[in-house]
Parts: structure tokens; C-alpha cells; sequence
């Protein structure tokens, strides 16, 4: 069953209507074609333009803010990437924002300014882009909700957890229950949510001194669950493997 959730830093207000993003789609459409035609990169995918209009068309019907779509464009167009490269490369993008956007809905998460909507599908997409799975994200979020019962979660504060499997998944493939594991342990703990990021600088250099993952994944559980920081963290890791 999916909860729903009362923030405490993102106002609930509204979600963008689907009049409003097809108002913006139009704008946009406007936009795009005269990139394609006067800009220098932007001429390089004239012979897709059917194919790049039917994207931001499709985008409209799944209520996903075109300019985070152009913005992916221009972004691509000026690392000079092959046309067919990035047509794929936003039709990821695309999904990601359609499961982004599905989490907002599904658990009330709304918003008062239009630019903390975008950059939250952005920051989410970036999340699943690195590897954390919907399904773990939304487990995440449960575990907040199912915490703090009765008070207001800060949906900013999973944001932070997530960054942090991102960042430990760059270090070390995860899998989805590492993952969770993982982000649970943090969201259970007793670091401050601006602390998060401190940790995975302590396991990249605990792995560097060969500590293997599986050990080290299960200590950083052990000692967060129990109510242990960042420093006895590292303690914990000197002692233990002082030798390696």
C-alpha cells in the first residue's frame, strides 16, 4: 500500500496540471525548432527532428516538464554527441522522469514553486540514473514515513540517503538489497542527514585498504543500527583491520 507523505521542507501545493505542461510543451516546440534551424549544434540533428518533436509530444502526455528534456538536449548537443547516442540517451531520460514523477504522485508530494518540482525530478532522476532501483527508493521512503508517525517527514532527507548508494555504487557495485540495507541503516541512524556524505569518503578509503565489501557493508550496519557515528566507525575499522 502506498503511504503518503507530509513534508516538511517541500510545501504541498500543487503538481503541474496537464494543461500547464502542455502549454509549456508548445512553448518549448516553439523553442526546439528554432534551435534546430539557427543554432550551429543544434543543426546537426535537423534529420531527426520528427523523431526529437515526437519525444517532447510524448513527454507532454506523461505530464514531463519539456525544459527538463531540452535542457538534456543542449546539454548532449554541446558535448557534440552522435544523434542516434543521444535520442537514446533522452529516451532514458524520459523514463526516469516518468518514474520520478509517478513517486511525487503516488505519495502527495507536491510542490509551491514550480522550480523545486523540477529540480526534484531532476534529483531523482540522477538517483535512479545511478543505480538506486524505484522499488528501493520507495521502500526508503516507506521506512521515513513508517519512523515518524504522526509528525511530518523531510522527503529531503531520503534524497540525501540516496545520494549516498549512488555514490557507494560508484565505489563498488550494489545490488538492490545492499542498497536498502544501506539506506535504512543511514535513515535509522543517528547522523545528521549533513553527515550522510562523510561516510562514503570513510568506506572508500576502508576499501582502498582491501576491506572487503561484504565485511565492511555489514560493520557500517552494525554500528549504525546501534546508535554508533562516523567516528566509531572508523575506530571500528582501524581496530579490525589495523594489519591490511
Amino acid at each position: 500500500m502506498i503511504k503518503k507523505l507530509i513534508l516538511t521542507t517541500l510545501t504541498i501545493i500543487f503538481l503541474l496540471s496537464p494543461i500547464l505542461i502542455f502549454t509549456e510543451q508548445n512553448t518549448y516546440r516553439q523553442e526546439f525548432l528554432k534551435w534546430l534551424n539557427n543554432d550551429s549544434r543544434g543543426r546537426r540533428y535537423l534529420g531527426y527532428e520528427d523523431f526529437l518533436s515526437g519525444l517532447f509530444d510524448s513527454a507532454a502526455k506523461e505530464g514531463i516538464p519539456a525544459e527538463l528534456l531540452m535542457n538534456k538536449l543542449r546539454e548532449g548537443a554541446a558535448k557534440n554527441v552522435p544523434p542516434q547516442r543521444l535520442i537514446a540517451a533522452l529516451s532514458k531520460e524520459q523514463e526516469r522522469l516518468k518514474t520520478a514523477r509517478g513517486i511525487l504522485e503516488d505519495y502527495g508530494i507536491k510542490f509551491e514553486k514550480t522550480e523545486d518540482y523540477y529540480d526534484t525530478l531532476k534529483h531523482l532522476s540522477i538517483i535512479l540514473l545511478g543505480g538506486v532501483g524505484e522499488e528501493t527508493l520507495r521502500n526508503l521512503i516507506d521506512i521515513s514515513i513508517d519512523t515518524s508517525p504522526g509528525t511530518s517527514v523531510d522527503f529531503n532527507v531520503v534524497l540525501l540517503a540516496c545520494d549516498v548508494l549512488v555514490q557507494f555504487n560508484s565505489i563498488d557495485i550494489l545490488t538492490q538489497d545492499e542498497m536498502y540495507v544501506l539506506g535504512k541503516s543511514l535513515l535509522l541512524s543517528k547522523l545528521k542527514p549533513a553527515a550522510y556524505s562523510n561516510l562514503a569518503s570513510l568506506y572508500l578509503s576502508a576499501r582502498a585498504r582491501r576491506v572487503r565489501k561484504t565485511e565492511l557493508l555489514k560493520l557500517i550496519e552494525t554500528t549504525l543500527l546501534h546508535g554508533g557515528g562516523l567516528i566509531q566507525l572508523d575506530q571500528e575499522i582501524s581496530e579490525r583491520y589495523r594489519k591490511r
